[in-house]
C-alpha cells in the first residue's frame, strides 16, 4: 500500500517545523517547491499495491534518488547526510526534523527495481520541461562515451579461476561429490602466472594459463555430468556462460568479459591513458551555450556511432517535445547528412561554396568541444564514471539519473544567480535611497545657512 508524505506545514506542539528554522531562499529549499511532485506520484502510483503495509512515500524515495546522484553519494553516505541535513529532509518532504534515516539503504534498491527503467525516464523528462525558455535553440550537440561498469580487468586467468570456484561452490551446495576439487593445483598455477610479462617467466605463465582453462573445462563437464536433470536446467544459464568463456578464442566477437556481468563489452575510444573501457555506450545530447542535457541512451554491445544518432534524437524529441534543426557531431558519424527534419553538421562536410557559409560552418563545428565537458561532469560529478547498478537496466538508469542530476545542478546554479541577483538589486536601491536622504540633508542644511 502506498504511504503518504507528512504536512509540512502542520505544528507539532513538542517539535518545530523544518520550515521555522531552515533557510527559506535556500537553493534546495526553492527547488523543492518547483517540483511538481503530485505528478511524480501520480505515475508511480499504478506500482504499487492497495493492500498491505503502508510503503515508504514516494516522493522520498525520489529526492533520495535525485539527492543521490547531485551530490555523489552512495546509499549508505546518504542516509548518513540525511539524517545531519535539515534541508536534504525538507527536500524529501518531511515536515520535522527527523533524527533516524528515513529508510534502510537497500529500499532503494527496490525503489529502483519498482519504478524501472520508465521511472528513471520520467524524472530525467521533468529535469529537461523544468528548464522553460532555456530549451529554445536551433542545434543541439551529440557525442557518445563509453559508461564503464563495476568489472576487474578482464584476464582469462581470472575467468577461468571463478569458473573453477564457482564449480566448487555449486558442487558443494547441491551436495555433489567431484572427482577432484583442484584447489592446491589452482594455487600452485597462480603463483606461476605472476610476473607473466617477464622474459624469464613468460613461458611458465603460458602453460599455467592453459592448465587452469583445461581444469576449468574439466571440472564444468565433471558437474554438469553428475547433475540430476532438474539441476541441470536450474544452473543451465550458468553453465552455458561457462563453457563460452572457455571456449573462447582472442580474436572472438562478442567475448564475455565478466561473469557476472555478460552483457559487458569492449570499447576502445583511443584514450592513450586508457586505451579500452569495458561496459556500454552512452550517447549524450545538449544545448550548447545553455548546458542543459536533452537527451541520453544506453546502447549494449559497441555499436558505430552513426547508428547511436537517431535514437538519440528520437529520445531528444520525446523528453523537449520539439525537433531540433541542427545536430553537431564528430567525424565519428560519417553516412547520415539528415535525420527526419534535423540536419546533421560534422566537420569534414561537402564544402561550402560561399565564404560565410564556411565560417558559419566551422563555428558551429567549434560548439561541439563544448560537450567534452558536460559528458566530464556527468561522470566525475554525477556518478557516472563507473556504474554500479546491475545489468542493462543499471546502465540506462544510471545514465538517466546522471543527466537528470546534472539538469538539477543546474537549476540550482540558476536558483543562486537569482538570490544573488535580487540581493544586488536590493542594495542598488538601499544606497540609492540613503544617496537621495544625503543629499536632502546638505540641501537643507546650506538653506538654513
Amino acid at each position: 500500500m502506498l504511504g503518504k508524505s507528512p504536512l509540512q506545514n502542520q505544528k507539532n506542539l513538542f517539535r518545530p517545523l523544518l520550515v521555522e528554522f531552515i533557510n527559506p531562499e535556500h537553493p534546495l529549499v526553492i527547488l523543492a517547491n518547483r517540483i511538481p511532485w503530485k505528478d511524480l506520484e501520480r505515475n508511480f502510483t499504478g506500482l504499487y499495491s492497495h493492500t498491505g503495509t503502508p510503503s515508504k512515500p514516494i516522493r522520498l524515495m525520489v529526492g533520495l534518488l535525485i539527492l543521490k546522484q547531485v551530490y555523489n553519494l552512495g546509499d549508505e553516505p546518504l542516509m548518513e547526510e540525511w539524517v545531519r541535513d535539515p534541508y536534504f529532509q525538507y527536500f524529501c518532504g518531511e515536515g520535522e526534523f527527523q533524527w533516524k534515516p528515513p529508510c534502510d539503504p537497500s529500499d532503494l534498491v527496490h525503489f529502483r527495481k519498482r519504478i524501472g527503467e520508465n521511472g528513471a525516464a520520467s524524472i530525467f523528462k521533468l529535469s529537461v520541461q523544468m528548464q522553460g525558455n532555456d530549451l529554445k535553440s536551433s542545434d543541439v550537440v551529440v557525442d557518445t562515451t563509453a559508461h564503464e561498469r563495476n568489472i576487474t580487468y578482464p584476464v582469462d586467468s581470472k575467468q577461468y579461476r571463478k569458473i573453477i570456484d564457482k564449480c566448487n561452490g555449486i558442487a558443494q551446495r547441491e551436495e555433489i561429490q567431484l572427482r577432484q576439487s583442484y584447489k592446491r593445483t589452482v594455487k600452485a598455477l597462480l603463483l606461476d602466472l605472476r610476473f607473466a610479462h617477464h622474459p624469464k617467466r613468460k613461458r611458465l605463465a603460458i602453460r599455467a594459463q592453459k592448465k587452469l582453462r583445461t581444469i576449468a573445462g574439466r571440472i564444468t563437464r565433471d558437474l554438469e555430468r553428475k547433475m540430476s536433470e532438474e539441476l541441470r536446467e536450474q544452473y543451465r544459464e550458468q553453465l552455458t556462460l561457462f563453457y563460452r568463456v572457455i571456449s573462447q578464442k582472442k580474436h572472438d566477437k562478442n567475448k564475455i568479459y565478466s561473469l557476472h556481468e555478460p552483457s559487458v563489452a569492449c570499447i576502445a575510444k583511443g584514450k592513450s591513458h586508457k586505451p579500452y573501457e569495458f561496459g556500454a555506450k552512452a550517447s549524450v545530447a545538449f544545448i550548447p551555450g545553455k548546458c542543459i542535457i536533452v537527451g541520453v541512451k544506453s546502447f549494449q554491445g559497441n555499436p558505430n556511432d552513426t547508428q547511436t544518432l537517431e535514437p538519440t534524437l528520437e529520445n531528444v524529441q520525446e523528453s523537449t517535445g520539439r525537433t531540433y534543426k541542427y545536430a553537431i557531431v564528430d567525424r565519428g558519424y560519417p553516412g547520415k547528412n539528415k535525420v527526419g527534419e534535423t540536419q546533421i553538421i560534422r566537420p569534414g562536410s561537402p564544402k561550402a561554396k560561399t565564404e560565410y557559409r564556411k565560417r558559419w560552418m566551422r563555428k558551429k563545428c567549434r560548439i561541439r568541444a563544448g560537450v567534452e565537458p558536460v559528458i566530464s561532469h556527468l561522470k566525475y560529478d554525477h556518478r557516472m564514471i563507473r556504474n554500479y547498478l546491475k545489468g542493462t537496466m543499471g546502465d540506462e538508469m544510471n545514465l538517466l539519473m546522471a543527466a537528470a542530476a546534472f539538469n538539477f545542478k543546474r537549476l540550482l546554479r540558476k536558483i543562486k544567480q537569482e538570490i544573488i541577483f535580487a540581493l544586488d538589486l536590493w542594495m542598488q536601491k538601499l544606497l540609492a535611497r540613503i544617496g537621495q536622504c544625503a543629499s536632502l540633508r546638505f540641501f537643507i542644511a546650506k538653506l538654513s545657512c
